[in-house]
């Protein structure tokens, strides 16, 4: 039995990383399994989305605590 089906629960738990390693399985298992690949794919883009979007908060925190640093002086 593929490993994809459990892939795509995780992912839709969120559990993106988790997900990553079952498509990753599917594929050694099978390498001509193209929707391990593809869901492997979205996987990834998932990743560094939510990855791109805590760096992007985290700059917003530095940059409100410069501000309000500035406005306490």
């Amino acid at each position: 039995m593929s490993t994809t089906p459990w892939g795509i629960e995780l992912f839709k738990e969120n559990k993106i990383e988790q997900a990553i390693a079952k498509y990753t399985a599917a594929i050694r298992a099978n390498p001509k399994n193209a929707s391990a690949y593809r869901n492997r794919a979205i996987a990834y883009h998932a990743g560094a989305d939510a990855d791109i979007a805590m760096a992007k908060n985290q700059d917003e925190k530095i940059r409100d605590k410069m501000r309000k640093a500035r406005l306490e002086r």
